[in-house]
């Protein structure tokens, strides 16, 4: 996981993470960012649903690693 942002979209506040290692380590990012949420605070939008964009897929052995950008809607 490479750094949390908070920011704007058209929709309104979200976090954002940038996620660069296996399929694994995105799965666990997911569980990072919830756990940055409730440390400080911080609500998820009601019905808000978390968006990736996918630049790098990676392989599903984990030879080429996933790259994708991970956003939480925010309250």
């Amino acid at each position: 996981m490479v750094g949390v942002q908070i920011g704007q979209t058209p929709s309104g506040e979200a976090m954002h993470v940038l996620v660069e290692g296996s399929r694994r380590q995105v799965q666990a990012a997911y569980g990072q960012m919830n756990a940055y949420l409730q440390a400080h605070r911080i609500p998820l939008r009601e019905g808000g649903l978390p968006w990736e964009i996918v630049h790098e897929a990676g392989s599903p052995d984990g030879v080429t690693p996933a790259r994708l950008e991970i956003f939480m809607p925010l309250q």
